[in-house]
């Protein structure tokens, strides 16, 4: 039988979707408060694979990868969600979002990536 343990802290990430490179620096700026210095960033990336966020943010959009210095506790995630769910609502422009950040954590075991929006790949939040 397995025993219940304290698990180990998390290396957290979040992955952010934008057209201007304001909106991407904007979205850097409010995450480097919530979440601390980052260790890397990856360089841009076309996000061309669904047309899911077109009519909200436009064409031509790109990502990018953060990956977050200290390590935290898992079960900041919800909290952490929630955070990023304000910095995109503040960054809108008409009530359109400009940014899309989904946070996420790694550990030796799992690669875990918090959404509103369940599916295989992603964990369930509400």
């Amino acid at each position: 039988m397995g025993e219940i343990r304290e698990v180990k802290s998390v290396l957290y990430f979040a992955s952010i979707i934008y057209r201007m490179e304001n909106a991407f620096k904007e979205g850097l700026a409010n995450l480097l408060e919530t979440l601390g210095e980052t260790e890397e960033i990856t360089e841009e990336m076309e996000f061309s694979h669904t047309d899911y966020y077109k009519d909200e943010m436009g064409e031509n959009l790109k990502r990018r990868l953060l990956l977050f210095k200290s390590l935290r506790k898992r079960e900041d995630l919800p909290n952490i969600k929630i955070k990023t769910n304000e910095i995109e609502k503040r960054l809108s422009n008409r009530g359109n979002r400009t940014v899309n950040i989904d946070p996420g954590y790694i550990t030796l075991e799992n690669v875990i990536l918090a959404t509103t929006k369940n599916y295989t790949h992603r964990i369930y939040l509400g």
